[in-house]
């Protein structure tokens, strides 16, 4: 008895050594710095005026990173802010300061990577706790200003107690303004200084000629509404962000922008802002904020403006510990606030997490999500939702059950249930003509490192397939590929083989495409095998998939009594169909359960009337002649 009872003490004792051990941290606990110059030799760098918490010091460990610097499309056409050129954008590199001179930071040992100072390169002071840390309240960074902050690096030696979350929720690029007025219609400007247009959101591009309004986007960021009242497009990361609605079409006849026909065939009425374009790490050491909500048009003062996306954040540690609660660990986008008569401002994108530990201990929520697209009242443009983000993470994050993640990207903006626009009035469905980007899903990387050298792992849905590709710059008696998928990340099955090539030291390019993926998302993983039989397994990697197919009806005008639609491209396809006549009333209705279909008409009198067709993924409408 006596033993047991100082055994316990001693163990008592040496938990209470250790927890007093650990430093306590919460709210901004890095310093930032813009770097204005880089020397030739790559080892000094000229700092701006510093901002966080800590000055720089000899010693410090440090993090040089590029907040932009990406080339893009600029010419005004519907592919403007297409990224051409990475450049530095994203690359991030680790020192030591062996000096500190006025405005100078002398490092330890060059740079090993080019980094252009144009681009917006930060430099983030990192302390680091050799003990172990508490988090006894909120844990987050400086916002992004256009020049540092958005970043969080938490480094520590052991375990990370959470007390309080950890949170970089919308301090990353930040969202667009909406226009200061205007009520002229039809305007498909992709590009324009024209301040009656709603402004892009922030990317990893800067524009280059200052054309910071209008509905293309600028790399990852939301494009602008345009008029008449057009919402903003989705931020994007790893995800797509969605494409604002269209603008302005009043319920009578010849409505504000002219002739409406209500179905949104008519091009000049699509003004939404153009969601952003996808980011891909590829491999490098690269990571991104989340890109901000583009801003609608307005010109009633109720609109609302797009919102920024989420930042990044570094948790180096052994052990990361909830301590006994429900703890978050985000980098989400922003919610974009409801408009009212005017349109409504986009969502933004979910920003960037990359977790270096080897255990979870607790219940955990770690989210990279994108913000959801403002709504409208009556028939104006709701803004795109954010895309999701990106993570990362060193173990297999699915194999701790009491972790839940999530990269997923926020709704577009709706209007309200029941509302009929253009003449003849007509239900253009709750996003009016804004779209939804298949994908929009963000991108959660999970696990050990392969025996090769894996140089790039992506995927994208093409048409009605996906396509996983991958690279490796060094391979070792590397038999073949084996592809694996799941729809639950805990439960994968082959769906593929492709051959390895033993040994290289060459870069080599793989592809696979999944010819018969699932609805939804689909987890893909590779499984190694070398020639004696031994196996190892890749990231993961995530893949939304949406069927998508044309609508063709037939015979049009249909003069006897019937017609059949097909949704053509799609093997299976099941929802509703809905016949409309020229008031907005419903005249028939049935649901389906396969993608071609007859309708009779011998019951409705002759004329003109609207087929709307709709399944969980898509909505089409079609003007019916019945004769």
């Amino acid at each position: 008895m006596t033993n047991t009872f100082w055994v316990l003490g001693l163990l008592f004792l040496a938990s209470l050594t250790e927890l007093k051990a650990q430093t306590n941290i919460s709210g901004i606990i890095n310093a930032y710095a813009p770097v204005t110059a880089i020397n030739v030799a790559k080892t000094i760098l000229t700092i701006g005026t510093t901002a966080g918490t800590g000055t720089f010091a000899t010693g410090d460990k440090v993090m040089v990173m590029q907040m932009k610097g990406a080339t893009i499309e600029t010419t005004d056409i519907s592919t403007y802010g297409r990224i051409l050129n990475m450049g530095s954008a994203g690359r991030y590199e680790w020192a030591d300061v062996s000096a500190v001179s006025g405005s100078n930071i002398t490092l330890v040992t060059a740079l090993s990577h080019n980094f252009n100072v144009s681009g917006l390169v930060q430099l983030i002071r990192v302390p680091k706790y050799a003990t172990g840390a508490v988090v006894t309240s909120t844990l987050t960074g400086l916002a992004w200003n256009g020049t540092v902050g958005g970043v969080l690096i938490v480094d520590v030696t052991g375990t990370l107690r959470l007390n309080g979350n950890i949170s970089m929720d919308g301090l990353g690029y930040r969202g667009g303004a909406f226009s200061n007025g205007g009520g002229n219609c039809s305007i498909t400007t992709y590009r324009s200084n024209n301040t009656e247009l709603g402004y892009k959101g922030e990317g990893i591009a800067i524009e280059p000629n200052g054309n910071l309004n209008g509905r293309g986007a600028l790399a990852n960021g939301g494009g602008g509404g345009n008029g008449h009242n057009g919402g903003g497009g989705g931020g994007s990361n790893a995800g797509q962000g969605g494409t604002g609605g269209r603008e302005w079409a009043g319920p009578l006849i010849g409505g504000w922008c002219g002739v409406q026909d209500g179905t949104c065939n008519n091009a000049n009425n699509l003004v939404g802002g153009v969601g952003g374009y996808t980011l891909n790490p590829g491999g490098l050491p690269r990571y991104f904020m989340g890109g901000g909500g583009g801003g609608p048009q307005q010109d009633n003062n109720v609109s609302s403006n797009g919102t920024n996306g989420g930042g990044i954040i570094f948790i180096y540690a052994t052990t990361i510990d909830a301590n006994g609660a429900n703890r978050t660990i985000s980098a989400n986008g922003i919610d974009a606030a409801n408009a009212q008569w005017d349109g409504a401002g986009g969502g933004g994108a979910g920003g960037s997490i990359l977790i270096q530990n080897a255990n979870f201990l607790g219940n955990m929520s770690i989210q990279a999500n994108g913000g959801r697209g403002g709504n409208t009242s009556g028939c104006h443009g709701p803004g795109g939702g954010g895309g999701g983000g990106y993570m990362q993470f060193t173990v297999n994050v699915y194999a701790f059950t009491n972790v839940t993640i999530s990269a997923v990207a926020g709704s577009n903006g709706v209007q309200p249930a029941g509302t009929t626009c253009g003449s003849p009035a007509v239900d253009v469905g709750n996003n009016f003509c804004g779209t939804v980007s298949p994908l929009s899903a963000g991108a959660v990387v999970s696990s050990t490192n392969l025996p090769i050298g894996l140089l790039t792992l992506f995927g994208e849905q093409k048409e009605q397939q996906n396509i996983i590709w991958w690279q490796t710059f060094q391979e070792t008696n590397n038999k073949h590929f084996i592809i694996e998928r799941a729809t639950n990340p805990a439960t994968f099955l082959p769906v593929g083989k492709v051959e390895g090539n033993g040994n290289t030291n060459m870069i080599r390019e793989y592809q696979f495409i999944d010819t018969a993926p699932l609805v939804g998302v689909n987890y893909y993983r590779l499984k190694q095998v070398d020639f004696d039989g031994t196996y190892s397994y890749s990231p993961i990697v995530a893949i939304k998939f949406v069927p998508t197919g044309m609508l063709d009806v037939f015979p049009n005008p249909a003069y006897y009594g019937e017609f059949t639609f097909q949704i053509k491209d799609l093997v299976s396809a099941q929802g509703a169909w809905y016949l409309y006549d020229l008031h907005g009333r419903q005249v028939k209705y049935a649901s389906f359960e396969t993608p071609t279909q007859k309708i009779t008409t011998q019951d409705l009198p002759k004329g003109v009337y609207i087929l709307k067709v709709r399944t969980d993924f898509q909505v089409w409408q079609q003007k019916i002649i019945l004769q």
